[in-house]
């Protein structure tokens, strides 16, 4: 009976083994290049397997990061964030849920002992005669149950590696909720500090125009030019004051932003340094596509896909039959006294198999959920990876173009400037109107304007494709 229950068991439920392995080319269902930045990029780029052992940074990119943008009050803030963001906690708060159903699992491993006192009285009649006697009996208990479930097809090690692998993807998640926490709180900063920079530029924009007005009037007085160009200067003082208001809403709003990030009260109360950096360090050219094996999320995917493989394979053993050792030590006896005696001791031994027969499909659809289960891992895996893939070739293609507009915005912005100072100068000797005056500020304005986003734009970038590599350039150690 038992060996036609194993065979029965064995045809149940088949499914095709999943390969788990980072960046597998078995478990990728596309091509992608070998490496990032190269002078030539081959024609055909052929597949690469790289080792299926998560291998993450042992120096922590947080620092990298931080070096390539050296800023004391934002190390300050990034370690506070660290200490302080609640998204951070709850993600804690999930690792150690993590951890605790790995205890739970490997409980079902071990001995389990319970101890148990009971106690009952009971009546029974017989009829002797005509009338009935009640005869009362009184049972005493006291001892230990032990229950021990042998391991026999390794199910109960499967569920334990399984919820292992479940705290090892949650350990990733949790740092890649860490390094997109800094990341986040880095652009948060220097979006601050782009919009101080553009309230400074306002500024000096509302004194220029303050400046320009005093000369017109000196003028108007003197005779030199008619009440049109008061008019419009005054009208370009006005329009400059409302771009300033709103300029401080933005700066407010972002400041708000980042202390919300940094689990403080959104006061808009934050000071930042006003500068943004250059970017020194260019990106180096043949980036090695193995360096996304370190990355938290995929190596998280990687971890789910795992487990799910081992839970898939629980389900089945599920349907084997289960071999328990029960034991029990105790004493029994009709008086209280006699409870403790060892004149009155009890014990039993004794073992069962136990093999499910008729369950109403239970077990085979439990098996059908896991198996779903383990084929929705796989396409995370590969999704999670494709991801990857598209943001550091997004990072990349976007930083060359940034560049380029950065420098090309830089040059008009320094020409746009000589450009103001020559058209005053020529209205002031009656060679051109009002009109080319404003409209060469209005220019030179909006180039700097441009040029102190794209700078940003630049950092924010940057910062992207770091996250999108798992850290800096440096090789996965």
């Amino acid at each position: 009976m038992l060996m036609l229950s194993l065979t029965a068991c064995s045809t149940l439920f088949k499914h095709p083994k999943t390969d788990t392995n980072a960046l597998n080319t078995n478990a990728l269902p596309f091509e992608y290049p070998q490496s990032w930045q190269q002078s030539t990029r081959p024609k055909s780029a052929q597949k690469r397997a790289v080792d299926p052992t998560p291998n993450p940074v042992h120096e922590p990119a947080i620092q990298a990061w931080l070096t390539a943008f050296p800023d004391p009050q934002l190390e300050q803030i990034v370690t506070h964030t660290l200490q302080a963001n609640f998204d951070l906690k709850s993600s804690l708060t999930r690792l150690d849920s993590a951890y605790a159903k790995i205890v739970a699992s490997g409980a079902a491993r071990k001995l389990k002992i319970d101890h148990s006192l009971q106690a009952s009285r009971g009546r029974q009649n017989i009829l002797s005669g005509s009338e009935p006697e009640h005869f009362y009996s009184t049972s005493l208990g006291f001892g230990f149950d032990v229950v021990f479930e042998v391991d026999v097809w390794r199910k109960l090690k499967k569920i334990q590696q399984a919820a292992v692998l479940d705290y090892q993807s949650s350990q990733q998640l949790h740092r890649y909720t860490q390094l997109t926490l800094v990341a986040t709180t880095i652009k948060a900063w220097y979006q601050i500090v782009e919009s101080t920079l553009l309230q400074e530029l306002i500024q000096q924009r509302l004194q220029n125009l303050d400046d320009n007005l005093d000369v017109l009037r000196e003028g108007y007085q003197a005779g030199l030019n008619g009440p049109l160009d008061i008019y419009l200067a005054r009208a370009d003082l006005q329009q400059e004051l409302a771009r300033q208001a709103s300029q401080a809403i933005l700066l407010s709003e972002a400041v708000r932003n980042l202390q919300l990030i940094m689990g403080q009260y959104p006061s808009a109360e934050l000071a930042s340094n006003n500068q943004l950096p250059i970017l020194l360090q260019e990106i180096p050219a043949g980036l090695p596509a193995q360096l996304l094996q370190r990355r938290a999320d995929i190596v998280a995917a990687q971890y789910q896909l795992q487990a799910s493989e081992l839970n898939a394979k629980v389900a089945h053993l599920k349907r084997f039959p289960a071999l328990r050792l029960t034991s029990h030590l105790g004493t029994r006896s009709e008086a209280l006294k006699d409870l403790f005696s060892s004149d009155f001791v009890v014990s039993s031994i004794f073992a069962s198999l136990a093999t499910p027969l008729l369950d109403g499909g239970k077990l085979k659809s439990e098996a059908q959920i896991a198996y779903n289960s383990l084929k929705e891992s796989e396409l995370n895996f590969q999704s999670a990876v494709l991801n990857a893939f598209r943001e550091v070739e997004s990072a990349l293609t976007k930083a060359q173009q940034l560049k380029q507009q950065h420098a090309a915005t830089k040059q008009s912005a320094t020409q746009f400037q000589q450009a103001q100072q020559l058209a005053f100068e020529q209205y002031q000797a009656g060679l051109v109107n009002y009109i080319t005056v404003l409209e060469s500020q209005r220019r030179a304005f909006d180039a700097s304007k441009s040029e102190i986003q794209l700078r940003n734009q630049l950092i924010q970038n940057r910062i992207d494709l770091h996250l999108a590599l798992g850290g800096d350039f440096g090789p996965t150690h």
